[in-house]
Parts: structure tokens; sequence; C-alpha cells
């Protein structure tokens, strides 16, 4: 099952410009195979031994996971986030939603997540608190999360760097 929460907010950028932002944190619940530590530093011998033959074709994980048949343990995830609307762009509540959400879940984009086994509580206000501090440190430095607008950035700095220095002259 999936539920997606979210946290939107503004902040003044490099020029002065105030921008929207959202925060996605999507809760993912699935099933794993419950490993006892026994099994965890078996299943990590074997696949760090290439040469490694289990016995009789098979392999540690397929037992592993036919003796867990009717044993699943259930995990959840949560993944972070987030979307900048550009100030060339109009703001829109439902885009914003939709990046914000597809970054959460693209490994090489989000910008967090947090991972339970069925043993542990992660409750709402937990992730609440979470997307508070992401939108916290987002407001702060967005150049931290966004390498377009980091480029941006420097972009609008040193184009303005030019602007304002003063020309030398000789004595």
């Amino acid at each position: 099952m999936k539920r997606t929460k979210y946290l939107e907010g503004t902040f003044k950028d490099y020029a002065g410009v105030e921008r929207k932002y959202t925060i996605a944190a999507v809760t993912i619940d699935s099933e794993a195979v419950p490993l006892e530590p026994d099994n965890v530093f078996e299943m990590a011998r074997i696949l760090a031994d290439e040469s490694y033959q289990y016995k009789d074709d098979s392999c540690i994980l397929c037992d592993l996971e036919k003796a867990s048949r009717g044993h699943m343990e259930t995990c959840r995830a949560v993944y972070f986030g987030y979307s900048i609307c550009n100030p060339k762009d109009t703001y829109s509540q439902e885009m914003g939603k939709s990046i914000a959400e597809r970054r959460a879940l693209n490994p090489r984009s989000r910008i967090g997540e947090i991972g339970v086994s069925h043993n542990m509580l992660l409750s709402q206000q937990y992730i609440e608190m979470c997307m508070k501090r992401f939108g916290e440190t987002l407001e702060k430095d967005p150049a931290q999360y966004s390498p377009t607008y980091a480029s941006a950035e420097k972009k609008y700095r040193k184009k303005n760097m030019r602007i304002a220095a003063p020309v030398k002259t000789q004595e």
C-alpha cells in the first residue's frame, strides 16, 4: 500500500524572488523475508565469495524464501522528495506534488528515506517532523537538494559580480 503526505512552503531565492516548494513523504508497505542474524552473515559471505558453490545446486536465498513462506515480515519505507517552482513558471499545486512524489520514488533523486520492520513504530508525527526538517533545510540552502538551482544561483552570482565589480583605473 502506498500513502503520500505533502508539505508546501516558500523561500526567497538568491535573487530575492519568493519561490514555492513541495516536500512529499511516500510511505510504502511491503513484505520481506525475515532474516535471523546468522542468516544475514551467511548470505553476506556467499554474496561476497563469487566462487562459493552451495550444496545441491540450490542457494541459501532460495532456502530462506521457501522456509519463510507464510511467515513474511511486513516492512515500511518512507521516501522523501521535493519540487521547487521555477520563477518563470506559473505555480501549480498538482504539478509540484507530482514532481515531489516522483522524486521521492526515484532512488537517485530522493532527499531521504526511513526503513523500519514491523516491530518498529513509525508515527505520522515523526514523518511530519522529518518533512518540516527537510523544508527548513531547503529554505536555508535549496542548492543542497537541487543541482539545477545550484547552477542557476552560480550563474546569477557570477553575472552580478561582473556588473558590480568596480573598474580599476591606473594612477
